[in-house]
């Protein structure tokens, strides 16, 4: 299903999986699972942009068109809006790719797929460092790998897009989402109906990775800190939200951004240096060091405002 080009240049596609279950499957862990799908292929944006030079989508929508009892099929229907400033571009890809909605579907399809490839990996790597790789998650790589060769996406491209998210701990937890249906009924597996091609996720893959996903650690954490002292080499009397800055004693001495708490008056703390202070410092997850961040602290609470 598709708009044409000359009406609002978005376009449609279809992402079914089905199931192989032959209990029940709860309702929190269909909603989860659903979920997981929804975020898994908002991402699959930056894998078509990074496949078909010239696209560029600045929003895509995810929907379900039906679930289907029985083995349990879903039907996802995903939505890609093409931005004005790249419509000649666009047109073009619409008459060599986006018109050729089995083709799209497969490479959306790709895209899931590789997602769910890093997911695996991530997930499995981070429960069992030491453990070597999984042969079952390797095979359904390189399914993906075939899949996408069938509609003239090099290896490469999907090789680093794998590996740009492996290490991407959402990833892994929708992931681990996603395929818990299978979770249900041992043996079961998840199937991409729709394409030309085999994407099975066979029960030994699934089977493979932990089923709690407490181990993950998130990609943010905050550290709370009770009286401890600062230093604040940048105010705004008129915002609490921008303009500040400083270091904090025996945590970071580099200069980071400071956020005040809706209760204190920016202008009460204008001008004010070292400080105590109950502060939240906000870190991010750096897959490249394997190690958190500071990103920027708030402070809650000012124990002694006094200059100096």
């Amino acid at each position: 299903m598709t708009d044409t080009a000359a009406d609002n240049m978005d376009f449609f596609t279809s992402y079914r999986v089905r199931f192989t279950v032959s209990d029940p499957v709860p309702v929190s862990i269909v909603i989860e699972s659903l979920r997981a799908h929804e975020r898994l292929l908002k991402k699959s944006s930056k894998f078509l942009e990074s496949v078909y030079d010239g696209l560029h989508i600045t929003a895509t929508n995810v929907y379900v068109e039906e679930i289907v009892d029985g083995s349990w099929v879903v039907d996802f229907l995903v939505k890609y809006v093409i931005g004005e400033e790249n419509a000649d571009e666009a047109r073009r890809l619409w008459e060599n790719i986006v018109g050729d909605n089995e083709r799209m579907r497969t490479a959306v399809a790709v895209a899931a797929g590789s997602l769910l490839t890093a997911g695996m990996l991530g997930a499995y790597q981070a429960y069992m460092p030491d453990a070597p790789s999984q042969p079952a998650i390797e095979a359904h790589n390189s399914l993906v790998i075939n899949a996408a060769g069938d509609v003239n996406i090099p290896a490469e491209r999907v090789e680093e897009f794998i590996e740009q998210n492996r290490n991407n701990k959402q990833v892994a937890k929708d992931t681990l989402a996603a395929l818990k249906p299978a979770s249900v009924t041992p043996g079961s597996m998840m199937e991409v109906q729709g394409v030309a091609v085999d994407l099975t996720l066979t029960s030994e893959a699934i089977e493979a990775l932990p089923e709690d996903m407490s181990f993950i650690p998130p990609n943010e954490q905050d550290d709370v800190y009770s009286d401890i002292s600062i230093y604040i080499s940048a105010s705004d009397e008129d915002s609490g939200k921008r303009g500040w800055a400083g270091t904090i004693s025996n945590v970071v001495d580099t200069r980071i951004k400071f956020v005040l708490d809706d209760d204190i008056d920016p202008r009460d703390l204008h001008g004010r240096r070292r400080i105590q202070a109950d502060i939240i410092v906000h870190k991010v997850y750096d897959a490249s060091t394997n190690e958190y961040r500071i990103k920027s602290a708030t402070i809650t609470d000012v124990i002694n405002p006094t200059n100096t």
